[in-house]
């Protein structure tokens, strides 16, 4: 197979660039905000635009750096409904199991007031509510599936072995938020949206299983029930809070069952040469 760009040095360069668009374009945002006396930044419409922005322009570039068009570089295969449905049940056992994780990396270094609350407001915004759904729920997973599973992962898996694109790609993922308390959890999802993606060469369940992972901490809150670590408690608490061991182990077992659904699921799947009807 030819190597196809990116290499993980250009990889690098990439994510660098959309970190630095982001940057250069919230500037102007915050300076108007000093000027009006308001805070424009803080809105999720404005982190829709930014998102889109600059994802969109590098991911643009990407695709025009390859020398391919977009529908090789981003492929959406048709994906049977069996699929769908593993992804979504191994997500439920994920949300719980990467809970967890956050609770372990809380408890090994707990994040600064102001971060903790800019989290809190922004899953929870009550100023716009859709805003922020419209943010995590739509916007993220299109930007962020295209430029890593689709643009960086497809130039990986063409000149490194599986495991070195898998993983190399998924720290990348984590690295991207830019917060060490975000970079495991991130890190490990990355990774599950990989190998979907190796397992059915095909973007719309990783566009699937983002917007559900994302969903799932929008709305985890507002779940009907309540339990000790995972949505009953206070966010800004300085106190690293861990699940009850019984709730862990459902979490185990249900993302055990999902995986072994999707390897089920994906058995069957044609190669990705093969024509579709």
């Amino acid at each position: 197979m030819e190597p196809k760009f990116p290499g993980i040095l250009y990889a690098i360069l990439l994510v660098i660039a959309v970190v630095g668009l982001q940057v250069a374009l919230t500037v102007p945002v915050v300076v108007a905000g000093l000027f009006t006396k308001t805070q424009p930044y803080r809105h999720p419409g404005c982190l829709i635009i930014i998102n889109l922005l600059a994802f969109g322009a590098v991911s643009a570039w990407g695709v025009w750096k390859r020398r391919s068009n977009a529908a090789e570089v981003f492929p959406m295969r048709s994906v049977p409904l069996a699929v769908f449905v593993s992804a979504a049940i191994s997500l439920f056992g994920l949300a719980i199991v990467l809970s967890e994780v956050d609770n372990l990396v809380r408890w090994l270094r707990m994040p600064p007031e102001w971060f903790a609350r800019a989290m809190a407001d922004f899953t929870q915004s009550e100023t716009s509510p859709w805003g922020s759904f419209l943010a995590l729920v739509v916007v993220a997973p299109v930007t962020e599936e295209l430029f890593f599973r689709g643009l960086i992962l497809g130039g990986f898996l063409s000149r490194y072995s599986v495991l070195k694109s898998v993983v190399v790609s998924s720290l990348l993922f984590g690295a991207i938020h830019l917060n060490p308390w975000q970079f495991a959890t991130a890190s490990l999802l990355g990774a599950i949206f990989a190998w979907w993606f190796l397992r059915t060469r095909s973007l719309r369940i990783c566009l699937f299983g983002h917007a559900v992972a994302n969903l799932l901490v929008f709305c985890h809150a507002d779940l009907p029930f309540k339990v000790r670590g995972f949505n009953d408690g206070d966010p800004l608490s300085p106190v690293a809070v861990f699940q009850p061991w019984w709730f862990d182990l459902i979490g185990l077992t249900v993302t055990a069952v999902g995986c072994w659904c999707f390897v089920r699921a994906t058995r069957a799947l044609p190669e990705p040469s093969a024509p579709e009807k």
